[in-house]
């Protein structure tokens, strides 16, 4: 049944997660930054499974742009006016048969709301039913990521950049031809036709913001067929690597405050060949993306067993 529905059932997610199907990922946004940054506020609103038809809406205030974004309030409030009008119109677009399940299309369109109202200040957005198998419910094919990562963003090239990125979050490299790219990117197919100019505009500064904002070490490579560079490739830590160089840190921070033991057992502490292969493998990974030495992201104790098995 279409319509707005209420029932209050919650559903597990991080307070500001955002989570998106592949192929809504993948898509033409055409979203500016501004809106970007609102169409996402609604979409982290998202606590409950959405029922099919049913109209989600969410109240978008400017302190919630200011909190992302760190913009001035002044600028919050011109964001929202203008989305009003602006985001009415916005459109996504797919290309290819592979990203959609609704059967044989070569194309598809959505709009991204059915209504908006802007009263006090405050923009109230009504998405569109038709996107709820993108945006809610979703066990797999989904991209997932903290907003808290990507407001502070000056750049909308970034934002979709990081987002193709967390697409790979597990496997850590981003294989994606440069049509792709384009159309995921908006960028117009006028604009930016020598490869040298699109590298320059859009890939090397959004990879730059990525590193200052996120600190994110991201290897590109250009991929050729023949002569004409045809696919982009982009090598970044997966998650499982990031999560084990939290923990080496955490273990660091605590290894210096911790009193020394008395006795240890060495049963206890031991770190099995195969554990101690597995984790040189991962840290080796780490030191190439980071271009720091090996001793610097594993703890002590690792290190030690990457010696005892001949691994360094």
């Amino acid at each position: 049944m279409s319509g707005l529905y209420m029932k209050p059932m919650k559903e597990k997610r991080k307070a500001s997660e955002i989570r998106i199907s592949n192929a809504l990922n993948r898509a033409s946004q055409r979203l500016t930054l501004s809106e970007k940054r609102i169409i996402s506020v609604v979409l982290k609103a998202i606590d409950r499974p959405l029922k099919e038809g049913e109209i989600f809406k969410s109240i978008v205030k400017p302190s919630d742009i200011i909190e992302l974004s760190g913009i001035s309030k002044t600028a919050a409030y011109t964001e929202l006016k203008a989305a009003e009008e602006k985001l009415w119109k916005r459109e996504i677009s797919w290309s290819w048969t592979e990203f959609l399940e609704d059967g044989d299309l070569q194309r598809a369109k959505r709009r991204w709301i059915v209504g908006v109202d802007y009263f006090n200040s405050e923009l109230t957005v009504y998405l569109n039913p038709l996107l709820n198998k993108h945006i809610s419910q979703l066990k797999e094919r989904f991209t997932v990521y903290e907003l808290d990562k990507v407001g502070k963003f000056k750049s909308i090239n970034t934002w979709r950049l990081y987002e193709l990125l967390r697409q790979e979050r597990t496997r850590g490299k981003l294989l994606i031809s440069i049509d792709a790219f384009r159309l995921a990117l908006d960028i117009d197919p006028e604009k930016y036709k020598q490869f040298y100019d699109l590298e320059k505009r859009v890939i090397r500064p959004a990879l730059e913001e990525l590193l200052q904002k996120n600190g994110q070490s991201i290897q590109f490579e250009k991929i050729k067929d023949g002569k004409n560079i045809k696919t982009l490739s982009f090598t970044f830590p997966t998650e499982q690597q990031l999560s084990l160089v939290s923990e080496v840190k955490t273990e660091q921070k605590s290894s210096k405050t911790a009193k020394p033991e008395k006795q240890n057992n060495p049963k206890v502490n031991a770190i099995t060949r195969d554990d101690a292969l597995s984790r040189f493998v991962g840290a080796q990974n780490m030191a190439k993306l980071s271009n720091q030495p090996i001793e610097k992201l594993v703890s002590e104790k690792e290190l030690n067993a990457f010696k005892e098995y001949g691994l360094i």
